[in-house]
């Protein structure tokens, strides 16, 4: 399905662009060799790592013994929780090259649902963001310039979700409800996510989708009943989780070509983010445990 943008929005972050040819994904399966390094925060009942720049330093959130989730960067083999002051719970999602954070918190006695956003510079200074005249902000990813990707929507999530970009006091939508942006080149000339079709018969699973030049296009990795785009690193390529059956994997689309990301012996594997060199993060489970994981290139290692 093709579906154009709002074209405010479209002349504001698709100008230009390379075509990617994705409306069909002709792929085709490539060997990539890894390296893959476990990534547990001490002591954690689960970890799972969100994001990662160009430096390596990587972003995500464990819970604790407390049962509570926490945000965390981990720089230099060295964490440090994110905790948004009194607040319930707290994520992160993204990292930009500087180092500076997004992610989301709630707030107690909200419905679990509504989730609020944040932006933790590298400074400590902490600022909070909320889309204009919207219960629920999701900031999902930080560029280079300071936009901001992620997805806004009221009690009823997916009827009301839709991906969005803020920029300072420029801010704008997608008009497709049951979306989230997730990640977009430097240059804004891709920009993708996911993609629930509430028209679609229940159960209802998640399709991946691009915009480029101002044109959505949605689809499956070949064989999947469910796809979900997380991160796009400057190039283009795109990371994310499909399904075949009922094996979670994730995947790296690049130049037309996919490749599978699978933990060693992991019953299941997400990946959730990429950076400029092609390392990818994300979270798998062994042995009922969920942890976070890094793949590397072979020959690098986790700093």
């Amino acid at each position: 399905m093709k579906r154009r943008v709002r074209q405010s929005v479209a002349a504001t972050l698709l100008a230009g662009g390379c075509m990617l040819a994705f409306a069909g994904l002709e792929t085709s399966a490539v060997e990539r060799q890894y390296s893959y390094f476990s990534i547990h925060y001490p002591d954690a009942l689960a970890t799972s790592a969100s994001g990662i720049n160009a430096r390596g330093d990587i972003v995500g959130s464990y819970v604790g013994k407390d049962g509570v989730s926490h945000g965390f960067v981990l720089r230099d083999g060295v964490f440090a929780t994110i905790d948004v002051p009194d607040a319930a719970g707290t994520d992160a999602r993204g990292i930009s090259p500087s180092g500076d954070i997004v992610g989301g918190y709630w707030r107690p006695g909200e419905p679990p649902a509504n989730i609020h956003g944040y932006l933790l510079r590298r400074d400590g200074t902490l600022e909070y963001i909320d889309y204009p005249g919207q219960t629920n902000t999701i900031p999902q990813r930080l560029l280079p310039d300071g936009t901001i990707l992620g997805c806004y929507h009221g009690s009823d999530t997916m009827m009301s979700m839709f991906g969005m970009w803020m920029r300072g006091p420029d801010v704008g939508a997608i008009e497709q409800d049951g979306s989230m942006n997730n990640g977009a080149t430097p240059d804004l000339s891709v920009i993708a996510g996911l993609f629930t079709d509430m028209m679609e018969p229940a159960p209802r699973a998640p399709w991946g989708y691009v915009i480029e030049n101002g044109v959505f296009t949605r689809f499956r990795v070949p064989g999947s009943n469910l796809t979900a785009v997380w991160d796009v690193a400057p190039n283009g390529a795109l990371v994310g989780v499909y399904r075949i059956g009922t094996r979670t994997r994730g995947f790296l689309l690049e130049n037309g070509q996919y490749t599978s990301i699978d933990y060693p012996q992991a019953t299941v594997t997400r990946a959730f983010g990429i950076n400029a060199g092609g390392d990818i993060v994300g979270a798998y489970v062994k042995d009922g445990v969920a942890r976070g994981y890094l793949a590397a290139h072979t020959g690098r290692s986790l700093r």
